[in-house]
Parts: C-alpha cells; sequence; structure tokens
C-alpha cells in the first residue's frame, strides 16, 4: 500500500476485495473486538477512507431481518467538494437501513 488507504491509483483496491477481507474477518476470533472499533452510523459499522477526488465507505450492516450485510461502496472521480459527495453517499447508505 503507497498510502494505506486503498484508493490512490498506484493501490486501487475493488469493492470485491473489500468485501471478501471483510467477510473474512467475521470468521475469525478476534472478530468481536475489531467490530467495535468501526465507527457507527445510523447503525452501520462503518470505517471511511479518503483521497484527492476518491471516497469510501466500507463495513457492516444488520437489516431490520437480523441478516448482516457486508458493504463496501467507493466513488472515484467525482465532482464537486467531498462533503457533498459524502452527503450523495449517505443518502444511498441510508437506503440499507
Amino acid at each position: 500500500m503507497i498510502d494505506g488507504s486503498g484508493l490512490s491509483p498506484q493501490n486501487r483496491v475493488t469493492t470485491n476485495s473489500l468485501v471478501k477481507v471483510l467477510q473474512y474477518a467475521r470468521s475469525r476470533s478476534w472478530f468481536a473486538q475489531y467490530m467495535a472499533a468501526f465507527p457507527e452510523y445510523n447503525k452501520m459499522k462503518l470505517k471511511s477512507g479518503t483521497i484527492g477526488g476518491s471516497k469510501g465507505f466500507a463495513g457492516y450492516h444488520t437489516s431490520k431481518e437480523g441478516i448482516t450485510y457486508t458493504i463496501a461502496f467507493i466513488v472515484n472521480n467525482y465532482n464537486g467538494s467531498a462533503n457533498e459527495i459524502v452527503r450523495k453517499m449517505f443518502l444511498v447508505l441510508d437506503e440499507l437501513k
């Protein structure tokens, strides 16, 4: 990893790869402590990543039905402010509630 975000052109990570890593983590004995470290947004446990023109969220969401979903959501090369893209991404993430 060049910068640690997984979003820079030198080391892009796909959403598929992020999901596979997060799903693997669920099978490990240390998962409860790992999950506890995630910030919570609207009942979703999400980590974020940002680098010029790219923004991502990855983590977990448990539906009303009790199903836990693994989430990875990245927007690359957006126009406008970071605040605006985050607001729009949260609108999409809010649909998971």
